[in-house]
């Protein structure tokens, strides 16, 4: 990608894009090639990386995710680690996720009344 978009080195090195941004970037164009057969010209590539700039993790992925019209990942992962402890991976939807949100920032917060 770096001889396609020249100024993408300057753009990692002051910042304004992240190499985790660039790794999803080209994640999803060999997806893309894979699934759709399609491939975007340099100047299409620099417009992409252009609206990538300064943006956080998840606003990267949901503007890669809605230009490239991926589907959501459903499938549930459960792993047991080493220690016995299991990792899970899953998916939500907005409108889960702002409930456990809620859930979580009800739970921070110490009960009224009771001393610990």
């Amino acid at each position: 990608m770096m001889q396609q978009v020249p100024e993408l080195g300057d753009k990692i090195e002051n910042g304004t894009l992240k190499l985790t941004q660039v790794s999803q970037v080209q994640q999803v164009l060999r997806l893309a090639k894979k699934e759709n057969k399609t491939q975007l010209l340099p100047s299409e590539k620099r417009d992409l990386l252009a609206r990538l700039e300064n943006k956080t993790g998840p606003e990267s992925e949901l503007i890669l995710a809605k230009e490239f019209n991926l589907s959501p990942q459903t499938q549930f992962k459960q792993k047991i680690q080493k220690d016995e402890s299991v990792r899970i991976e899953l998916t939500l939807s907005k409108e889960q996720m702002e409930i456990l949100d809620r859930a979580k920032e009800l739970l921070s917060r110490p009960a009224r009344g009771h001393i610990y």
